[in-house]
């Protein structure tokens, strides 16, 4: 369950690159995957002798290692789709820190607003 985050991610961020019209940066982002997945799958499984573990920690390794590479597409300073994000001085990471703010904040902000019931008391 550790890795259904960047699945998620990744889902996401391919999504995204459809949603524009770039299916080619798709195409390699998943070829990637898949040849990262047997890689790593091959080193954790057989050669650490991990066992299912290890295709799982396999499959999360290959999944996250191409999001960096969307971070730099997708929030790179001046040349990315998403450069109205604050960088803070770090480059693309600095979009991605944005974002997850922006998240983190309004998933706080909805939990605290489902905590205090607020929603019980609307009328429709």
């Amino acid at each position: 369950m550790g890795g259904a985050p960047l699945g998620v991610a990744l889902w996401a961020a391919l999504g995204f690159f459809n949603g524009i019209g770039r299916p080619k940066i798709t195409l390699a982002i998943t070829v990637l995957v898949a040849v990262l997945n047997a890689i790593f799958n091959q080193l954790f499984i057989f050669e650490w002798g991990w066992g299912i573990a290890g295709s799982a920690w396999g499959t999360n390794a290959a999944q996250a290692n191409p999001l960096d590479a969307e971070a730099q597409q997708v929030f790179a300073p001046g040349e990315g789709f998403v450069d109205f994000l604050p960088q803070f001085g770090l480059g693309a990471a600095g979009g991605w820190l944005a974002a997850l703010l922006y998240v983190f904040a309004l998933g706080t902000t909805l939990w605290l607003r489902w905590r205090s019931r607020a929603w019980q008391k609307i009328r429709l």
